[in-house]
């Protein structure tokens, strides 16, 4: 009488760190990201031009949030343009015990491009 034989492999699970969850995008998507540096770069980040520090936010912030991450540009009314912007950028991740600060990123510096 034969015998049947089943066999049942439990699912394997592997616990991955953050850090290679971080690697591993980033091997993977490494054509992609070096070209949204490349254009984050060219984009001109010295504060004597405001309107290139305003570009400068808009693509971070648009960076930001294709990424789930709410952001902001952080301003006051009858602020100088000489006030550099401020990217605030916001993400919550439900039942997370720790609160991560990231300094926001300061858009505009030098004072001139050859500086």
């Amino acid at each position: 009488m034969p015998i049947a034989l089943s066999v049942f492999m439990p699912s394997l699970l592997v616990q991955v760190t953050p850090t290679q969850a971080a690697h591993s995008y980033a091997a993977t998507h490494q054509a992609e990201l070096l070209q949204q540096f490349k254009e984050f770069a060219a984009i001109p980040d010295v504060a004597a031009d405001p309107a290139g520090l305003r570009r400068n936010a808009d693509y971070l912030i648009g960076q930001l949030r294709q990424r789930g991450i709410q952001a902001q540009l952080l301003s006051a009314p009858g602020l100088p343009e000489s006030v550099p912007l401020v990217v605030y950028g916001e993400l919550k991740t439900p039942g997370a015990g720790l609160d991560v600060k990231w300094l926001p990123r300061r858009v505009g510096s030098p004072q001139s491009a050859d500086r």
